[in-house]
C-alpha cells in the first residue's frame, strides 16, 4: 500500500486564514489602546458670576448665576478677604434660591453667602475644586 502525503493544499489555507485573523487582532488592540490616550479631560467649569450687595446689616452677600455651566454647591468654596481676616466659606453656609436644600447654582439663580461679620468692601472669590471663577469686591 502506497500512501501519498503530498496533498496540504487545505492546511495552507487554513494557516494562512489563522495568520490573517491573529494580525488584524494585533491592529485593533493597538489602535484601541492608543485611542483611549486621546480621550478628552475632564473640563473645568465656567460661569459668569455676579457680585450682589450685601444688604443692609453688610453680612450676606448675594451671588448672581448670569451663565455659563451648573455649578454643584458642594464643590464650591467662597473666599472673603478683608480687614487683616480671611473667611472660608463651604457648602452649609451657601443658600439658593432661599432653599438651603438645593445642591446646584444653575443660570438664573442667586446664592446668598452667610456670614457673621460686615463684609461690606471686602475681596471675594469664588472657587470650585479645579479653578477660580470669581475674583471681585463686595460692594455695599
Amino acid at each position: 500500500m502506497n500512501m501519498d502525503n503530498n496533498n496540504e493544499s487545505g492546511v495552507s489555507s487554513v494557516v494562512g486564514e489563522m495568520l490573517m485573523i491573529s494580525i488584524v487582532l494585533i491592529i485593533v488592540a493597538i489602535f484601541a489602546a492608543s485611542a483611549s490616550q486621546f480621550a478628552p479631560q475632564e473640563r473645568e467649569p465656567s460661569a459668569t458670576i455676579m457680585v450682589g450687595s450685601t444688604g443692609d446689616s453688610g453680612h450676606n452677600v448675594t451671588l448672581w448665576h448670569k451663565g455659563g455651566d451648573t455649578l454643584v454647591k458642594g464643590s464650591l468654596q467662597v473666599i472673603l478677604t478683608g480687614n487683616n481676616s480671611r473667611l472660608v466659606l463651604y457648602n452649609q453656609d451657601l443658600v439658593v434660591n432661599n432653599d438651603s436644600e438645593l445642591r446646584a447654582f444653575m443660570p438664573g439663580d442667586y446664592m446668598v453667602v452667610v456670614t457673621d461679620e460686615d463684609v461690606s468692601g471686602w475681596d471675594i472669590q469664588v472657587v470650585s475644586s479645579r479653578s477660580v471663577l470669581l475674583f471681585g469686591r463686595v460692594e455695599d
